[in-house]
């Protein structure tokens, strides 16, 4: 290798850092664009951070009402209760029933008792 090959190997190799140079500034000047400054970033962590903290304090209040909707749940009656319940109400619908026959048959006594006593007065009184 003389000098004049070295020359050429040298100009070579300079073109090539000058464009390797090139391509390295233009893709950090890209990167510049894309990437997000620290203080603004911190400014984003922080309201991130507070609407984290908002939004645990929702999910504990979510779930203490879940838990209370829960106990609710557990005390409503379940389908057993009901038919106890159903049943209840045919006895007592029964109970009612033989209670108006009986009042209908005391107040049918009582408008006898009525007629009787009116017609009682009445004639007592044409008599004095």
């Amino acid at each position: 290798m003389n000098a004049d090959d070295i020359k050429i190997w040298l100009s070579i190799g300079g073109a090539v850092l000058t464009l390797a140079s090139l391509i390295g500034g233009w893709a950090l000047w890209s990167l510049r664009q894309a990437m997000v400054p620290r203080h603004e970033f911190d400014g984003f962590q922080e309201e991130h951070d507070k609407d984290h903290g908002e939004l645990e304090e929702r999910l504990k209040q979510g779930e203490l009402r879940f838990e209370r909707m829960e106990a609710m749940v557990k005390n409503l009656p379940d389908h057993d209760d009901l038919a106890e319940i159903r049943e209840s109400l045919s006895d007592v619908e029964k109970a009612v029933a033989s209670v108006s026959t009986e009042l209908k048959g005391v107040a049918d006594a009582i408008k006898a008792q009525t007629l009787q006593l009116n017609m009682l007065l009445k004639h007592h009184l044409r008599d004095s």
